[in-house]
C-alpha cells in the first residue's frame, strides 16, 4: 500500500474510532434516543466515506470479477453467524424476550456500523495491501480491525470484553478470506450483518448466558470447525496455484 492510502485508510479508521466512542451515553440516558443518535453518527460517516470515495477515486481498490463458485465455496462460513444459538439449542436455555422501542434504532445503528467497517476494513485496507501472500494480507487487516475493537475494554475495563477481540480478529480473518476469494464487498457485509444481527443483537433479546464454561466451549469448537475449513479451502488455492505456475 502506497503512502496516501495509508494515510486515507488511517484517517477512516480514526475517524470511526473516534464516532464509535463518542460518550452519547453521557449526554442521553433513554435507550431509544441513545441507539437514534448513534445510528445518525454512524451514517455521517457513511455518507461521509462515500463523499470522500467519490473526491478521491484514486484511493479505491481496482474492481475484480466476482466469482459466484468461490462464494459457494466459503458459504459454510455462515455457521458462525449462529454459534450462539448453537448453545441455546445444546444446553436448552429458555426464551428471555426483551425487545422495546429502541431495537429499531439499535437494528439501524448495527446495519450502518457494519456497512462503515466493511468499507474500511475490507474495500479500503485489505482491498488496497499490496503484499504479494494474500494470507499475510488478510491477517494484518484481521488484526487491525480487532485491535480497533479494543475501544469496548478501555470504556470497562472489563477482562472479559477482550473476548471481543478476539472474536473480531477471528470474523475479520472469515470475511478477509472472502473478500480475497469473491471480490464481493456485499458477501461481506452480508456475513458480518448476520453476526451481529443474530449472534449478538437476537441472541441477547431472546436468551441469557447461564453456562458461560459450555457459552464458550461451544462457540471456540464452532469457531475452530469454520476455521479448519476455511485454512482447508486457502491450501487447497494455493496448491492449484503452485500447479499452475508449475505447468508454465
Amino acid at each position: 500500500m502506497n503512502r496516501s492510502r495509508i494515510i486515507d485508510t488511517a484517517l477512516l479508521t480514526i475517524l470511526l474510532i473516534g464516532v464509535s466512542t463518542f460518550p452519547v451515553n453521557l449526554l442521553v440516558h433513554d435507550l431509544f434516543w441513545y441507539y437514534f443518535i448513534e445510528a445518525l453518527l454512524m451514517l455521517a460517516v457513511f455518507i461521509f466515506i462515500l463523499f470522500y470515495e467519490n473526491r478521491h477515486p484514486e484511493i479505491n481498490p481496482p474492481k475484480k470479477e466476482f466469482c459466484l463458485f468461490n462464494f459457494l465455496l466459503l458459504l459454510p462460513a455462515v455457521l458462525i453467524a449462529f454459534s450462539n444459538f448453537f448453545y441455546a439449542l445444546i444446553l436448552g436455555e429458555p426464551l428471555v424476550i426483551s425487545f422495546g422501542w429502541y431495537s429499531i434504532p439499535h437494528v439501524a445503528f448495527i446495519v450502518l456500523n457494519v456497512i462503515v467497517e466493511e468499507f474500511i476494513f475490507r474495500k479500503h485496507l485489505l482491498g488496497n495491501l499490496t503484499h504479494p501472500k494474500k494470507i499475510i494480507r488478510i491477517v494484518i487487516s484481521a488484526a487491525i480491525f480487532a485491535v480497533c475493537h479494543l475501544t469496548l475494554f478501555f470504556s470497562t475495563f472489563n477482562p472479559f470484553d477482550l473476548i471481543v477481540v478476539a472474536y473480531a480478529f477471528g470474523l475479520g480473518m472469515v470475511l478477509g478470506l472472502i473478500y480475497v476469494y469473491t471480490h464481493s464487498l456485499i458477501a461481506c457485509i452480508g456475513l458480518h450483518l448476520m453476526f451481529n444481527l443474530f449472534n449478538d443483537f437476537l441472541f441477547e433479546h431472546l436468551y441469557s448466558v447461564n453456562n458461560l464454561l459450555w457459552y464458550y466451549l461451544i462457540n471456540v469448537f464452532v469457531a475452530l470447525v469454520v476455521g479448519i475449513y476455511l485454512l482447508l479451502v486457502y491450501l487447497l488455492e494455493l496448491r492449484k496455484s503452485q500447479a499452475e505456475l508449475d505447468l508454465k
